[in-house]
């Protein structure tokens, strides 16, 4: 069964030298850049032992139509 880990655990266990900071880290779980997402609880942040950082892989486009019109059958 896999272990739910502190940023902090999870940092010091995935990289050998010079992890990120755990503020950039916590910044990186508001932002859901972890795969599985990371969780809050109480008041610190956990992810899953075999958690990745993947980044922003989509960003939602707000798209307006209000300026196009119908073509009209003549």
């Amino acid at each position: 069964m896999l272990q739910m880990l502190t940023l902090e655990e999870w940092a010091n266990e995935k990289y050998r030298s010079n992890p990120p900071s755990v503020s950039t880290l916590r910044n990186y779980a508001k932002q859901n850049m972890f795969s599985p997402p990371a969780k809050k609880e109480g008041r610190f942040w956990r992810v899953r032992e075999d958690a990745e950082l993947v980044g922003t892989l989509t960003t939602p486009v707000a798209v307006s139509y209000t300026h196009l019109t119908l073509p009209t059958k003549a």
